[in-house]
């Protein structure tokens, strides 16, 4: 079964308005939601994945070709953001929150998106991922980050975000840049 778009793999509906799928047929265990519901006659099954395959997904989508200590970064950032509690209460919903990661946003993440959703267990990367999010959860995933809430790849310019919202710099892994904001874990 193929998505809106055409494409193949696991199903996230957000409840972002214009992106819903069919009411019948067989969605598979792999279809996400955040159960807010969906526009236009879509289902809302609550994240059938589980927050492990859901936070593995995340930090596969986000830092696949980055090292392990930078998906590790990820991982402790979607933690962070939970003890934060302003961005959801479980990992499922920080996760999936509308376009917060781009790899989880039908809209924005593009072939990143497609990627994300199509992996499965089995694919080498995606099973180191799928490990370290079972190494999160569990609580003996080190936050090597300085309790950062918020990230970027150098590879583009600083979002003007993190000037307008006081988000500082607390360490740099690989190509990411970590942040918090100012006073938010002291």
């Amino acid at each position: 079964m193929n998505d809106a778009n055409g494409n193949p793999g696991v199903y996230y509906n957000n409840g972002q308005s214009g992106y819903s799928y069919p009411s019948t047929g067989n969605l598979g265990s792999n279809y996400y939601s955040t159960g807010q519901g969906s526009s236009g006659g879509g289902v809302s099954i609550t994240d059938q994945g589980g927050d492990q395959d859901t936070l593995a997904r995340v930090v596969y989508g986000e830092a696949r070709g980055q090292s392990e200590a930078a998906q590790q970064g990820v991982a402790s950032v979607v933690l962070n953001r939970v003890r934060a509690g302003s961005f959801g209460s479980t990992i499922s919903a920080v996760c999936l929150a509308p376009n917060q990661f781009t790899c989880m946003s039908p809209s924005l993440g593009g072939s990143d998106y497609t990627a994300t959703m199509a992996v499965e267990a089995g694919d080498p990367t995606f099973d180191a991922c799928l490990s370290l999010a079972a190494q999160a959860i569990a609580g003996t995933l080190p936050d090597d980050t300085g309790g950062a809430t918020y990230y970027y790849d150098t590879s583009i310019a600083q979002p003007s975000f993190w000037a307008s919202h006081g988000i500082v710099k607390t360490v740099q892994i690989g190509a990411l840049v970590f942040g918090a904001p100012q006073g938010l874990f002291s």
